[in-house]
């Protein structure tokens, strides 16, 4: 997870890692980034909830993204 202002090489700093850890394993490694702007969406859309009809839950960004990752 990369936080901070805007203009302060977040980026840059994602790519320069991603590019070393590539290479470092001659390619072996391919990494899967997920993007998430948490102030775009609501708590539940971002982390999940559970539906209160069924008590089912349902997966938010954040959750799917984990899954996804493991």
């Amino acid at each position: 997870m990369l936080l901070g202002q805007g203009g302060s090489g977040k980026t840059m700093i994602r790519k320069l890692l991603f590019e070393a850890i590539e290479k470092a394993s001659n390619n072996k490694i391919k990494i899967q980034e997920y993007i998430i702007s948490p102030k775009s969406m609501s708590r539940p859309d971002l982390l999940g909830f559970v539906d209160p009809s069924t008590k089912e839950w349902n997966d938010g960004a954040l959750t799917k993204a984990a899954r996804l990752a493991v």
